[in-house]
């Protein structure tokens, strides 16, 4: 008797099995797979080992930041051998004549389709775990053993997996279609550059309608993946139901055989749309569907998305509606008592300020503009009530709110008084508001308000129009026809800009003092001493005061907190109280962050007056920024910004200790001195921040170990003045970063370095005694300093604060040749050609020849280096002096101990030197 051969059940499955695992090793045996892949190991080796350098200096290998790192040039190979392989696989069959045997075999169309798209998942699948692999690795052979292996296994394989994935499901789908290789290839790529220049050249962001895109994320030590796992899962499981859908529903022009023709493909697929294969299609469809509703309430309502365009025409409403508001008188802020009631895991904050104000101007005040971009809603109350307020702003709706319009959040508040303040009344107000974050944005980038680690303002509106909320772009403005908007502050005298603080416009100095409740876990910071802390209905409530006045500048953080603590005993015997507030497991680099508040705490004192607060803080918070901010006496500093910075190689860049130094400084040039709002003000602020930064690191280094120092802020003046694109102002109307960063810094060390640490230091001491701690108009600007400045500049140096501030000036130094000739044992004739030119540069950049007799620059001639006992390389000075060296060729005979290695002009690049690079060269001895 012979038995009926069975096809299904088993047969399938073994075949699914079969293929599956046919379909694994041509793909994994390929030679062109392997080589990519090897490519792609190589940048993924390249960049876990070197990481993502700042200043030149690696991180320790965390996992959260290797994460990141394998999106740098991993991915791009990732993306070649899905687009690719998927291709080929689909095709293999027929491209090798293979189909013609096996489309004869008994196997479902579904069972093939299966096999090779679990094929490409089994290679998405290595090529997620490879980086893991290789961290582990490179971690290992770094000396790291945190391996924080939640964090490999999630990202590998719950976002990027899923993301691969989606990737095979719609080229998958485009082959399925198009059943040409060489055009499916085609297609492919083109739906992904297509999607790139919608994206990145049109402009068009919103991530429902591209496929496979999602919010951006990123790993924090103190924060995980936080609240971006949210969006995450929402978005994947939208693409991944659609991509499914795309998959089966387009499985229905799947052909096998020799009949190929488009006619008998659609013919066949109209037979199959009322299979088992399209229905269950169709039920992801639903789930895509109803996946992306929830999305698309999330982004358009609850967080209420806009087009870029509809960005840039509610700025335009803003300037046309309100402009006639920025001058208008408003009152001053004199005192805030805030309670801010902070709840991470929600994300959601609830403060109340009790305000005092005061009209400082000279006349009636009847109504106060308050506005706030960063607040969910406000409101203000005068005695319980809340006062009557009229929004202005006239919007064009929403576009992609087609299911009803949401009412606009009044944002700009024109509120009524309830009588007209007079010149020198007082006002008691109180301000309610709150931050909310329900569901999540387009763009997953909140990072005010998160589970640990919360960085956010003081939660109270501003007070007037901000011309900071207007649209800066000049060709914007043309299109829009709006008027060409000024650049600069207004001019140094003006009334206004004297009155005002450039920080701050709705408040002088105030009085403050807060009370900060968050979760029993985390400890809340705001500026001021910490007077009493308890637990109340499970909340952790810190009650701080300001016993001086601030400015109105603040913020409030609450992490889970780890605490170092140590005092500074300065000359005077004042005691500050050093704290630092920081990430458990990043304690590397502790010991600088102290080094740098007792150091410059010391001599900042000293040299620029006495320090006015008892405490300095610093407060670790999550790299979703990477910056550090100075409040008073609290310093919040970006996880990502030294935290883990591995300093292990002695000639590292100790960027920890300079821009903590940096921070330090603005407790002096910043809130003991506030700059008023006129141009060129805010040079008070960070250029004397730099410029104090560079002088503590020259006593902690030495001064013949500044170079490294002075050539980065040189390198990033001509950075910034060869990118800028409109006009390169005064430095005392300086109006650009890289003018007050950069520039500052190295001018006002140059001029230390012509008369003098004595002479500068009695010029800075005298405009701090003016006007530090100044609680009335008129606030300080650039001329102010200046004048100090040039009080202590000898006659026959005045060239150089001139050129320096008052004229855009570069230099052309160069060294030609170095000879040397030995006259005795140790002792050398070294002979220099140099040249050297002065220039003068307008606001376009256009250069001309200066006409002067000379100037003082640095010659220096220097024996080999050599490391020190730690193993840090050492500069070792023969000569360094100045002379006046007159434009064109000068040659120098200068005689030395010490054999000569090196020789030229402008050594440590104390000058802005347009070429810096050829200073100094090798000596040639005779």
């Amino acid at each position: 008797m012979i038995s009926k051969a069975s096809f299904a059940g088993n047969y399938q499955w073994n075949s699914f099995l079969t293929l599956t695992k046919i379909e694994v090793q041509n793909i994994t045996k390929d030679v062109y797979f392997r080589s990519i892949l090897l490519g792609g190991m190589v940048f993924l080796i390249l960049d876990f080992w070197i990481g993502n350098t700042l200043y030149s200096v690696p991180n320790f290998p965390s996992t959260a930041f290797l994460m990141e790192y394998k999106t740098f040039d991993y991915n791009l190979f990732v993306f070649i051998i899905i687009v690719f392989f998927t291709g080929e696989t689909l095709h293999r069959d027929k491209a090798s004549g293979y189909s013609v045997i096996n489309d004869t075999f008994p196997v479902k169309d579904g069972a093939v389709i299966a096999s090779k798209f679990s094929g490409m998942a089994f290679v998405c699948l290595l090529l997620t775990t490879l980086p893991i692999i290789v961290g582990i690795i490179i971690q290992t052979l770094k000396g790291y053993f945190d391996y924080n292996l939640g964090i490999y296994l999630v990202d590998s394989y719950l976002i990027s997996l899923p993301d691969y994935l989606q990737m095979v499901m719609l080229v998958f789908a485009v082959h399925l279609v198009v059943n040409n290789k060489f055009a499916g290839h085609a297609a492919a790529i083109g739906v992904w550059v297509l999607i790139i220049i919608l994206r990145d050249f049109a402009n068009y962001d919103f991530n429902l309608f591209f496929f496979s895109y999602k919010p951006g994320y990123r790993w924090s030590d103190m924060n995980g993946l936080g609240h971006f796992g949210e969006p995450l899962f929402w978005f994947n499981l939208y693409w991944t139901a659609f991509g499914i859908f795309l998959i089966l529903f387009f499985s229905i022009f799947f052909s096998r055989g020799t009949e190929n023709s488009v006619k008998s493909r659609f013919k066949t697929a109209r037979k199959k749309l009322g299979k088992k294969t399209a229905l269950v299609s169709y039920a992801f469809l639903l789930v895509a569907i109803l996946t992306g509703a929830y999305i698309y309430n999330s982004t358009v309502y609850v967080n209420a998305y806009r087009t870029s365009k509809e960005g840039e025409l509610r700025q335009v409403a803003y300037e046309k509606q309100l402009k006639q508001y920025e001058f208008l008188p408003q009152p001053k802020v004199t005192k805030v008592n805030l309670i801010a009631n902070l709840y991470p895991l929600e994300r959601d904050a609830y403060f109340e300020a009790q305000v005092e104000l005061v009209n400082k101007t000279d006349v009636p005040i009847d109504s106060i503009h308050f506005n706030s971009t960063g607040l969910t809603s406000f409101e203000i109350l005068y005695k319980g009530t809340e006062l009557p307020y009229q929004f202005p702003l006239v919007y064009e709706s929403a576009k992609f709110q087609i299911f009803g319009k949401k009412e606009e959040r009044e944002w700009y508040k024109i509120t009524a008084l309830p009588k007209a303040m007079m010149p020198g009344d007082t006002l008691e107000l109180l301000i309610k508001s709150k931050v909310i974050n329900d569901e999540f944005p387009n763009s997953g980038f909140g990072r005010e308000l998160v589970y640990n680690g919360t960085f956010i303002a003081g939660g109270m509106p501003d007070i007037g129009y901000s011309s900071g909320n207007e649209m800066d772009s000049d060709e914007k403005r043309r299109e829009y026809e709006l008027p060409e908007k000024p650049e600069d502050l207004p001019p140094h005298d003006d009334p206004y800009g004297r009155r005002t603080l450039l920080f701050s416009d709705e408040a002088d100095f105030i009085q403050f003092e807060a009370t900060v409740s968050t979760i029993p876990s985390q400890i809340a910071v705001a500026p001021g001493y910490l007077q009493k802390e308890w637990i109340e209905d499970d909340r952790q409530y810190f009650h701080y005061v300001q016993d001086t006045p601030i400015q109105a500048f603040f913020s409030v953080l609450s992490a889970e907190y780890e605490i170092l603590r140590n005092k500074a005993s300065l000359p005077n015997g004042q005691e500050i109280d050093i704290e630092i507030y920081y990430q458990k497991g990043h304690e590397y680099n502790l010991d600088r962050f102290v080094q740098s508040y007792k150091d410059g705490l010391t001599c900042y004192s000293e040299t620029f007056g006495a320090f006015q607060y008892k405490q300095m803080r610093i407060l670790e918070f999550p790299r979703y920024a990477g910056f550090a901010q100075s409040f008073p006496n609290t310093v919040p500093f970006s996880e990502d910004f030294g935290w883990v910075a591995d300093f292990s190689d002695p000639n590292s860049f100790d960027y920890v200790y300079y821009v903590t130094a940096h921070e330090l400084a603005h407790q002096w040039w910043g809130h003991q001195i506030t700059p008023n709002y006129t141009r060129g003000s805010n040079l008070i602020s960070e250029a004397l921040a730099e410029y104090s930064a560079l002088v503590l690191t020259e006593r902690k280094y030495g001064k013949e170990n500044m170079k490294r120092f002075l050539k980065d802020e040189l390198d990033g003046y001509l950075r910034g003045r060869s990118n800028e694109s409109k006009k390169e102002n005064l430095f005392i109307n300086t109006n650009r970063s890289y003018q007050w960063y950069q520039k500052g810094s190295l001018i006002l060390y140059g001029l230390r370095d012509l008369i003098g640490a004595e002479a500068i230091d009695s010029a800075l001491y005298n405009f701090n005694a003016e006007f530090s701690l100044k609680l009335t108009p008129p606030f300080p600007g650039s001329a102010d300093l200046y004048r100090h400045l040039d009080a202590h500049t000898p006659d026959s140096l005045k060239y150089y604060l001139d050129d320096t501030w008052n004229k855009i000036t570069l230099y052309d130094n160069k060294v030609e040749e170095v000879t040397a000739t030995k006259i005795s044992d140790g002792e050398y004739d070294v002979t220099l050609k140099l040249k050297s030119q002065k220039l003068y540069a307008d606001s376009a950049g256009q250069e001309s020849d200066a006409k002067y007799e000379g100037d003082y620059i640095d010659i220096g001639i220097f024996a080999a280096d050599d490391q020190d006992e730690n193993g840090k390389d050492r500069v070792n000075p023969l000569f360094v002096q100045k002379y006046k060296l007159k434009p064109g060729e000068t040659t120098l005979t200068i005689r030395v101990k010490g054999e000569p290695v090196k020789a030229g002009i402008d050594p440590y690049n104390k000058l802005i030197d347009r070429i810096p690079d050829d200073n100094t060269i090798s000596v040639e001895v005779k």
